[in-house]
């Protein structure tokens, strides 16, 4: 991938941003629940914590799958992988072909009894 300068980076952020906040709560039935588009995924999207950005090559690699988000969630029927944080922190991940050659993993998070909250996109290797 070509480097990419601070601003095409902003560019690219900004744009993926004003579709994030379109998404609102898409339900999905592998949860049986809603799930949450809030700040906590998108900034997840862009920045390994408070205090460190992602890459740019990792940042743009994730905003480019957010555009496979809706059909993962709304399409997946059962949940690939459930991890469990201590004794609240549930991560549920949801894998759907969405066309050939292209599988894509969303991350979701759960803490306690609380909502259903979108964490992460990326390509999964294979089904």
């Amino acid at each position: 991938m070509k480097s990419m300068n601070e601003s095409e980076l902003s560019n690219h952020i900004a744009e993926a941003l004003g579709y994030y906040l379109t998404l609102g709560d898409l339900y999905c039935p592998a949860m049986n629940a809603f799930v949450v588009f809030n700040s906590i995924g998108f900034q997840h999207l862009v920045r390994k914590s408070r205090r460190k950005s992602r890459s740019s090559s990792e940042c743009i690699n994730r905003l480019v799958y957010l555009r496979y988000v809706t059909e993962v969630v709304t399409k997946s029927e059962k949940v690939y992988e459930m991890r469990v944080h201590g004794n609240k922190v549930y991560w549920y991940a949801l894998v759907y072909k969405v066309e050939d050659g292209v599988i894509v993993r969303v991350v979701l998070q759960r803490i306690g009894i609380g909502k259903i909250v979108f964490l992460s996109v990326m390509p999964h290797r294979e089904l």
